[in-house]
């Protein structure tokens, strides 16, 4: 737990943790430890794999996800997500020298792999889950070895919009084996680092922040592009 209230808790999924079950016998997810804890969550007139998540991480990805406590903070915090009012920042360890910049590319689901997404001019509309409007902003960069330790902003997020950006730009994450060759890392090298949004209930500003995982950090080392070179606190 990083945070918790009567209505929400954000938490800090650790990488190779599921966040729900795909089968209804699976137990070993995030989902499932919270509804452990918070046993209301089961009682929800929403599907049961829910279980307060208001976003999702793949489970190779570590980091921050807000957790809602009460149904109707649960539905104020899904539309603070569609309206864009809570801002997610990332830290992403990629191949090559990535540059800052703001990257719009519209997503859509491979149609070879369900598994993919992919990068195309025909991509879906605002109506069509938002897709076409997915913005990645690379703020700050530290150049390594051949690698780039990125901070990315996002508000929104779409499914694998990250690997997908940064792959469609000519630099996938380490390690990811989706839209890279899988090769520099035992994992993708992705974590939520920070969340920022107004408390749905009380108006109150949250900033909140999750370390670099021990396994990024002590590849960012090796590379030669240290997480202590970009101001992260200052975000």
């Amino acid at each position: 737990l990083v945070y918790e209230d009567a209505s929400l808790c954000v938490v800090n999924k650790p990488a190779g943790l599921p966040t729900h079950p795909i089968a209804s016998t699976e137990r070993e997810t995030l989902a499932n430890a919270l509804v452990a804890r918070y046993p209301e969550l089961a009682d929800w007139p929403e599907k049961a794999e829910e279980s307060g998540l208001v976003h999702r991480l793949d489970n190779q990805t570590s980091g921050l996800l807000i957790v809602a406590r009460s149904l109707s903070c649960f539905c104020r915090l899904r539309e603070m997500i569609r309206a864009c009012q809570i801002e997610k920042h990332y830290l992403a360890i990629t191949t090559g020298h990535l540059q800052p910049q703001a990257v719009r590319m519209p997503l859509v689901q491979s149609a070879s792999d369900p598994t993919r997404v992919e990068v195309g001019a025909q991509a879906a509309s605002e109506g069509e889950h938002g897709r076409g409007g997915a913005l990645t902003i690379i703020r700050q960069v530290v150049h390594g070895q051949d690698a780039t330790l990125a901070l990315i902003r996002m508000h929104r997020g779409f499914r694998h919009q990250i690997r997908a950006h940064c792959a469609a730009l000519g630099h996938p994450l380490l390690g990811d084996a989706t839209y890279g060759d899988g090769a520099g890392a035992a994992r993708h090298m992705l974590h939520a680092y920070a969340l920022a949004f107004k408390h749905p209930d009380s108006g109150k500003p949250l900033s909140l922040q999750a370390p670099m995982p021990h396994d990024m950090a002590t590849l960012c080392a090796a590379l030669g592009c240290e997480s202590s070179r970009i101001p992260l606190t200052h975000l």
